[in-house]
């Protein structure tokens, strides 16, 4: 795509609420690639700057749902926007952590259930 048609792309997918999703389809993903055809472009650069809370919090809420695949996807887009981003070492942190997390509780509870039958075999 053009500048001219990244742009208005944007500006669409920013009047229909598509911020950070779908993928390949949203306003971060439009004003990245339009920061790569125009790097000194002060209205980008302050688009992305605005739209970085809400991936910051959409990141956030996809590690609550355990939505790692997304939480990567959206860390990559604060990454790509801003490698110096302050949340982003703590989204990084937060993801592997609830990734082991959840390999953790699901070891156990398979655990619990093999432990479960035996006990049940006993009876």
């Amino acid at each position: 795509m053009g500048a001219e048609d990244l742009r208005a792309a944007a500006a669409k997918a920013l009047g229909e609420n598509r911020i950070y999703a779908p993928g390949g389809d949203n306003a971060v993903e439009y004003y990245l690639g339009l920061r790569d055809k125009l790097p000194n472009d002060a209205a980008v650069t302050s688009a992305l700057t605005d739209l970085m809370p809400y991936t910051v919090i959409a990141t956030e809420q996809s590690i609550a749902r355990e939505d790692f695949v997304e939480a990567q996807r959206l860390s990559a887009l604060i990454e790509k926007a801003d490698p110096k981003a302050p949340s982003l070492p703590r989204l990084k942190q937060n993801i592997a952590a609830a990734q082991l997390a959840v390999t953790a509780r699901l070891a156990n509870e398979k655990t619990k259930a093999v432990t479960d039958a035996e006990a049940k075999a006993l009876e």
